[in-house]
């Protein structure tokens, strides 16, 4: 006579094994544990727990990152107080983690907002966001609005959004 086991869904399976869900589904997906599916959702047996590769990436399992404050959030004034440097926002955008453009190629020219929307198939939100995630440089001026450097022009993610 066949052992029957015991199902369990993904989420129980996560809250005994001490893995997160998306642990357990990339462990079915790797075929270290065995699941089948019922009704769309995956079940797995109870047996599965006792797998080493359960047991490995349990004990393995990083502590969830806890927000970690810089050292310079943490440094004041005597007072207690953040002193006018420490308040300050720095007005340049980082560089593109992407593509670096080299320091021959880069030019004094700048465009604002809309005349760089106007040349891209970006709009100006997609700029935007696009200055603030670092895929493209740009610094405010002095009354606050962006201007996004003409070197962002060479490089080859932008390269193929320009218009005709």
């Amino acid at each position: 006579m066949a052992k029957i086991t015991e199902h369990i869904s993904t989420s129980e399976f996560s809250s005994l094994s001490k893995l997160s869900v998306s642990q357990v589904s990339k462990l079915l997906r790797e075929g270290k544990i065995k699941g089948v599916k019922e009704s769309g959702k995956w079940m797995i047996s109870r047996n599965q727990l006792k797998l080493k590769a359960v047991q490995e990436m349990a004990k393995n399992k990083k502590p969830a990152p806890s927000k970690i404050k810089s050292k310079k959030s943490e440094k004041t004034s005597g007072s207690g107080k953040k002193t006018a440097a420490q308040t300050k926002k720095q007005k340049v955008s980082p560089a593109p983690a992407i593509a670096k453009v080299p320091d021959k190629t880069v030019r004094k020219k700048t465009y604002s907002v809309a005349e760089f929307s106007a040349m891209t198939y970006l709009t100006d939100f997609g700029v935007m966001d696009w200055l603030k995630k670092g895929r493209i440089r740009g610094m405010q001026d002095e009354t606050g609005e962006w201007r996004i450097d003409a070197a962002n022009l060479e490089i080859t993610h932008i390269k193929r959004l320009l218009r005709d």
